[in-house]
């Protein structure tokens, strides 16, 4: 959050995305590891749980981040906007992976449903995470055009080239969405 242009990191495949996600779940992982190696249901349940609560304050706090974002006063973030969220989307998918991976890793039949139960508010929240997300690219998009936008339907549009280059601006930016 204080440096998010250090944070950004770019795919060979051109998508973007944070170490965030890798680091918190190779934590994760490592006390879920811990209560496995134990066949203990009430340590799994606990671990589980103290994930869930956890990881809910962390997703909170991204969804705030990005409906709050204001880039107004620092260039250098308004520059990477559009990158920054986009792996801020992109890591969200990351922790779903993450989460649907873990579920599946609760082996111990008599606790399994009871895991499922206890996920199921971290699973809304990441979903609900990545819905700001998009939301905010799309409102990156939106407002980009807007001035072109406004010039439609006036009466010099007819002889303007703006539904041109808002179609092309917008087929930029799904091309890079893609």
């Amino acid at each position: 959050v204080n440096n998010p242009e250090e944070m950004l990191q770019r795919n060979n495949d051109g998508s973007f995305y944070t170490h965030s996600p890798v680091d918190m779940w190779e934590a994760i992982n490592q006390h879920i590891s811990l209560a496995t190696s134990t066949n203990s249901p009430i340590l799994h349940v606990m671990i589980a749980d103290k994930v869930v609560t956890s990881l809910i304050a962390v997703f909170e706090n991204i969804i705030t981040y990005v409906n709050t974002l204001d880039t107004s006063a620092k260039p250098e973030l308004r520059e990477i906007e559009l990158e920054y969220i986009s792996a801020l989307a992109n890591d969200t998918a990351l922790h779903i992976e993450e989460v649907i991976e873990l579920i599946d890793n609760f082996a111990i039949a008599e606790i399994r449903e009871r895991i499922d139960e206890i996920f199921d508010p971290l699973t809304t929240i990441l979903v609900k995470c990545g819905e700001t997300c998009l939301k905010r690219l799309a409102g990156l998009v939106m407002s980009d055009v807007q001035a072109l936008l406004d010039q439609v339907f006036m009466p010099e549009w007819m002889e303007g080239n703006q539904m041109h280059v808002a179609t092309a601006t917008i087929s930029d930016y799904m091309g890079d969405f893609e």
